[in-house]
């Protein structure tokens, strides 16, 4: 039988667009990953990466904002660093116009916005390995 290994590094990413697309509250989603945090951590370290911007208008969108506000009071509150993919895509519209989401799409990026995604997460593994994030 083969044996799992366990990662030295993770990152809990998006966790929260699937929750506002299905109108589960903040409260609920913060105990969620406080959850998967206590889960993980005693196994590897952890980075909490903000959502990416979603277009989309169902569940609780409207109120992504409040969900990334959450999710960082939990990432600070557990003395985790933090990956900003919002700030670095700016808004919706913007990352809309070049290119990083598919067409006519909400949320899942394009081939070339899964790419910026890798190069951010590169520069964030070379930072962590230079001495922290």
């Amino acid at each position: 039988m083969t044996k799992a290994i366990a990662p030295d590094y993770m990152y809990l990413a998006d966790f929260p667009i699937n929750d506002w697309r299905g109108s589960i509250s903040v409260a609920v989603y913060q105990a969620n990953l406080q959850a998967a945090i206590d889960a993980y951590l005693p196994i590897c370290d952890l980075c909490i990466v903000l959502p990416l911007y979603d277009g989309d208008t169902g569940g609780l969108s409207s109120t992504q904002e409040s969900f990334v506000t959450a999710t960082r009071q939990v990432a600070m509150a557990n003395g985790l660093p933090i990956l900003d993919m919002r700030s670095r895509l700016v808004s919706f519209a913007k990352a809309q116009g070049i290119g990083f989401y598919e067409t006519n799409g909400t949320v899942h990026p394009s081939p070339f916005g899964y790419g910026f995604l890798s190069s951010v997460y590169a520069e964030d593994i070379r930072k962590l390995y230079r001495g922290g994030i």
